[in-house]
């Protein structure tokens, strides 16, 4: 379990904290304000929100969505039945009771943030498809990361990097006919279904189906060799390892067959991991990070430090090897041994 720390310092000093599970769904958020604490739990079918439970006054509730989108139709609390009513990409817009009675109104501005509350008898979180709604801080909640609707941005940038566009931090091309479920790559959302299966793969309707797949094969860990005067003057004892431009690393599994099929060659290894004649003529150290996908993981945009003129894009190495790049990770997150590897 991840957890993250947020605070809203209008609030008269609400903390509210985060926690995530190993696929990296938000399963909880706890606020803290003077001395009151209150929790709600989220669960989930694949990637889409199921319900939530809240420890204090607030009800439990179940949310349905269209088959295979990230369109709601119906929220279900204390045994009613309640209806979204949504406009042409999926964002509600009013629900209502059994008896067609308008129990939430709202209208919102070009990026999503409120601008008008009509109707409020029923609380309603769900925002542009895939977000939910953070009362603690004004930001939407959006998988894979947090959007402002105030500033139209995301408040990280995109985890699969220019596969996502130029703008690393850009929700849509047009809000008004565009969404981003999962918070990396955008599509138009007054298409009823996403390509593929949509609780895998919702936000691809091109060429970038391979995405989540290649960094889901870093899940099992990942790894990396680094010269051992490089590894003593800024790896060992540091509270962070790792390029701080962004670390190249490779699968845990593909290093093994690395190492396995190098036979104790420096050469054939330079060769496989694309690193210069010139370069690593000395001993070897292997660094296994053990959960890569916690770190920021995504594609390198070979304008990391580490990005040399054999860089090649699209997520594998000259010689074939996957890799990605990570934030740096803290002492605990990794280990590290000689490979027996010398010029």
């Amino acid at each position: 379990m991840r957890t993250g720390v947020g605070s809203n310092a209008n609030a008269n000093a609400t903390t509210t904290r985060y926690a995530y599970d190993a696929l990296g769904r938000r399963i909880s958020k706890t606020s803290e304000r003077d001395q009151q604490q209150n929790t709600t739990t989220f669960y989930w079918n694949g990637d889409v929100l199921l319900g939530e439970i809240n420890s204090n006054t607030k009800p439990s509730r179940t949310y349905l969505f269209e088959p295979f989108s990230f369109k709601p139709l119906a929220l279900v609390q204390h045994g009613q039945v309640y209806h979204y009513h949504t406009d042409h990409i999926g964002t509600p817009r009013e629900i209502t009771n059994a008896r067609a009675e308008v129990v939430w109104s709202s209208t919102f501005k070009t990026y999503g943030a409120l601008a008008l509350a009509h109707v409020n008898e029923v609380d309603n979180p769900l925002r542009f498809q895939g977000q939910y709604y953070d009362e603690e801080t004004g930001l939407h909640y959006n998988r894979r990361r947090y959007y402002d609707p105030n500033s139209g941005q995301f408040t990280t940038q995109d985890p699969i990097g220019l596969l996502g566009g130029m703008n690393a931090y850009q929700y849509a091309p047009n809000p008004m006919t565009w969404v981003d479920p999962w918070g990396l790559s955008c599509k138009e959302g007054n298409e009823s279904e996403f390509s593929g299966d949509s609780r895998t793969s919702p936000w691809l309707s091109d060429k970038r189906v391979g995405v989540v797949s290649h960094l889901e094969t870093f899940r099992g860990g990942g790894s990396y060799l680094i010269p051992k005067s490089a590894y003593e003057r800024f790896v060992a004892g540091k509270p962070m390892a790792g390029d701080p431009t962004g670390q190249f690393i490779t699968t845990k599994s593909a290093m093994d067959k690395l190492l396995g099929k190098a036979n104790g060659s420096l050469d054939f290894i330079k060769k496989e991991l694309s690193i210069p004649e010139n370069a690593w003529n000395e001993e070897l150290m292997r660094v296994d990070v053990h959960n890569p996908l916690l770190h920021n993981a995504r594609f390198p945009s070979g304008f990391e430090r580490g990005a040399n003129e054999l860089f090649k894009w699209g997520g594998y190495t000259k010689g074939g090897m996957p890799e990605i790049v990570v934030d740096q990770f803290p002492i605990g997150g990794y280990s590290a041994n000689t490979i027996g590897v010398k010029p």
